[in-house]
C-alpha cells in the first residue's frame, strides 16, 4: 500500500472528531460559514482534486445531482438568499467527499489506519456513554425517560455511533479470521445489547441486518463455522432475553405483539412519509434544503421526514428523486465488488468493511437525518466503492478480451 502525507491526515481529524459527536466536537471558526471539521475535509478534497484531477463515478453524480436539485428548490422557498447559499456549502462538501473517495480508492495504509482509529474511537466512546446512563448510573432507568428529561442525547444520535462503528470494526476482525473472528462476534453482541439499553428499536435491527449480511459474504461455510456463529447468536439471544425479562419499560419497548404501543410510538413518523408524497406533488422542483420539514396537525409542529433521502427529495424535487435512484443503484451495484471473478480471493478486509459500513448507513438514513460532516464522509466512501468496482469491471473486461483475443489467434495459428 501507499502512504500520504501524515500532515495532510490531520486535516481530518476535526472531521472525524465532528462525526463521533457533533454536539460536542463541533468547533466553529470566526467569520467562516463551515466547521474546522468541515473545512478540513474541504482542504483534503481540494489537495485530492488537484494533484490527481476529478474522478467521475454514478454516486458522485448522484450525489451532485441532489444538491443541484436543492440549488434549484431554493427558488421556490420564502428566502431563497438563504437557502441557495446553503446549496451552495453543500456542493463545496460533496467535493470534499469526492476527493476522500479519490485517494481511499489509491489505498494509502495510514488512511485506512486513520478509519480504524476512527472507528475504535467512536465505538469507544459511545459505548461508554451508554452504558455509563444505563447500566453503570446506580439508577437503571429507561432512556426514553432520561431523553425526556433532556438528560440524554437522542437514542438515534448514539445508535448510529454505535452500530456503524461496529460494523465496520466487526467486518475488520471477521475478515481477518482466526481468534479474531470471535473478537467480531463479541463486539456484534455487545452493540446489540446498546441499542436494547437505549432503547432503539430502528438501530437494533439495522445492526442485525448488517450483521446477517457480513454472515452471508462468508465464502467458506464448514460445521465449524456454522457451530461457533450458532452458539454465538445463542449467547447473545439469551443475554438479551434477561434484559427483556428484568426490565419491564425494555420489555414494552420491544413487544412487537403490542401494536398500540408500537403504533402510538409511530403515529407521526407515519403521518409524515403519507404526507411526502402530497408535498411532492405541491412542490415537483422541490422547496430548498432548509424547507424539508413537513407540519404535524396533532402535534402542533414542524418535524423531519425521519428519512434522509425523501428530506433530500422535498428539498430538491424530480431531480434529487433521480439522484437518489442513482446512488442506490450505483451501491447497490458497487455490493457485487466480492462477486468479481478477477478478485476471488483479493478482496480485503478494508472492502468488506467500508461495504458493511454503508449498508448500515444507507439503512440508517431511511430511518433518520444526517446532515452533518458523518453524512459527507460516507459520501466520500460511497464514491470510493464506486470507482473501485467501475475500476475493477474494466479490468476483467480487458482480461476477458485479452483471452478472447489470445483464444482466436490460436486457432488462427
Amino acid at each position: 500500500m501507499k502512504q500520504l502525507p501524515n500532515l495532510l491526515l490531520v486535516l481530518l481529524i476535526p472531521a472525524f472528531l465532528e462525526s463521533i459527536n457533533p454536539k460536542l466536537y463541533l468547533f466553529e471558526i470566526p467569520g467562516s460559514p463551515l466547521s474546522m471539521g468541515r473545512l478540513g475535509l474541504v482542504l483534503f478534497g481540494a489537495f485530492a482534486i488537484i494533484t490527481r484531477g476529478v474522478k467521475m463515478s454514478s454516486a458522485f453524480a448522484g450525489f451532485l445531482l441532489i444538491y443541484i436539485g436543492g440549488v434549484v428548490g431554493s427558488f421556490f422557498s420564502n428566502d431563497v438568499l438563504v437557502n441557495l447559499s446553503n446549496g451552495f456549502a453543500q456542493i463545496l462538501l460533496l467535493f470534499g467527499a469526492l476527493g476522500l473517495g479519490i485517494l481511499l480508492k489509491e489505498r494509502h495504509k495510514n488512511l485506512f489506519l486513520a478509519f480504524d482509529i476512527f472507528m475504535v474511537a467512536m465505538f469507544v466512546y459511545w459505548m461508554q456513554y451508554a452504558l455509563t446512563k444505563t447500566l453503570l448510573s446506580g439508577n437503571f432507568i429507561s432512556y426514553t425517560t432520561l431523553f425526556s428529561q433532556k438528560k440524554a442525547y437522542n437514542h438515534h444520535i448514539v445508535g448510529m455511533g454505535i452500530t456503524h462503528s461496529a460494523i465496520y470494526l466487526v467486518a475488520r476482525l471477521y475478515g481477518e479470521g482466526g481468534s479474531k473472528k470471535v473478537y467480531s462476534y463479541a463486539i456484534v453482541g455487545m452493540s446489540l445489547l446498546l441499542c436494547l439499553l437505549i432503547e432503539s428499536r430502528s438501530n437494533l435491527l439495522i445492526m442485525v441486518v448488517g450483521t446477517l449480511w457480513l454472515v452471508q459474504q462468508a465464502r467458506r461455510k464448514n460445521i465449524g463455522y456454522i457451530l461457533l456463529l450458532a452458539l454465538s447468536f445463542y449467547a447473545i439471544y439469551e443475554l438479551i432475553s434477561y434484559f427483556l425479562e428484568g426490565y419491564a419499560f425494555l420489555s414494552k419497548r420491544f413487544d412487537l405483539q403490542d401494536s398500540r404501543y408500537q403504533a402510538e410510538t409511530n403515529q407521526s413518523r407515519i403521518y409524515l412519509y403519507q404526507q411526502f408524497l402530497t408535498e411532492f406533488i405541491r412542490y415537483p422542483l422541490g422547496r430548498g434544503p432548509l424547507n424539508s420539514r413537513i407540519y404535524v396537525e396533532f402535534e402542533y409542529r414542524l418535524l423531519n421526514l425521519h428519512n434522509q433521502f425523501l428530506t433530500f427529495i422535498i428539498g430538491g424535487g424530480i431531480i434529487a428523486a433521480a439522484g437518489t435512484y442513482k446512488i442506490f443503484s450505483s451501491f447497490f451495484r458497487s455490493i457485487q465488488f466480492n462477486k468479481l471473478e478477477i478478485l476471488q480471493g483479493q478482496s480485503t478486509s478494508y472492502t468488506r468493511a467500508f461495504t458493511a459500513l454503508m449498508v448500515v448507513y444507507l439503512l440508517t438514513l431511511l430511518t433518520i437525518e444526517s446532515g452533518g460532516t458523518l453524512l459527507f464522509i460516507g459520501m466520500g466512501v460511497i464514491m470510493y466503492l464506486d470507482m473501485q468496482y467501475s475500476t475493477a469491471v474494466n479490468a476483467q473486461e480487458r482480461l476477458k478480451k485479452q483471452l478472447h483475443q489470445a483464444t482466436n489467434l490460436h486457432h488462427t495459428a
